[in-house]
C-alpha cells in the first residue's frame, strides 16, 4: 500500500514539473532540419563511419529530415536518414547542405 503512495506522489511530482517547464517554455526537442544530397551516387552507411557497411545509396536534391549530428570514429559529423525502403543509415555532413527548420511562432 506504502508504495502505491509513494508511486502516485512521484507520478504527480512528476506530471508537475513537466506542466511548470511547458509553462516556462522549456523544450528539450533536438535539432531539425531537412538535409539535401550533394552528389551522386552518395553512400549510406550502417553507422557513422566510412568504414561501415553501405546501406544504400542516394543521389543529389534527395531530401531528408535529419534531427542532430553524431560524431563518427573519423570525426566526421553525420546525420542518420531513412530510406524509402523504411531503413535508416548516416550519411557525412560534407556531402549534405543542412537547412534548419523554422521555429513556429
Amino acid at each position: 500500500m506504502v508504495k502505491k503512495k509513494n508511486a502516485a506522489r512521484l507520478l504527480a511530482i512528476g506530471l508537475a514539473a513537466a506542466m511548470i517547464l511547458g509553462v516556462l517554455g522549456v523544450s528539450f526537442a533536438s535539432f531539425a532540419a531537412t538535409a539535401t544530397v550533394n552528389g551522386s551516387d552518395v553512400r549510406v552507411r550502417t553507422s557513422p563511419s566510412t568504414s561501415s557497411s553501405v546501406q544504400g545509396v542516394v543521389n543529389s536534391g534527395q531530401t531528408f529530415e535529419v534531427g542532430d549530428p553524431e560524431t563518427g570514429d573519423d570525426g566526421r559529423q553525420w546525420y542518420k536518414v531513412t530510406l524509402s525502403d523504411g531503413s535508416s543509415g548516416y550519411i557525412s555532413e560534407d556531402l549534405l547542405t543542412i537547412t534548419p527548420d523554422e521555429e513556429p511562432a
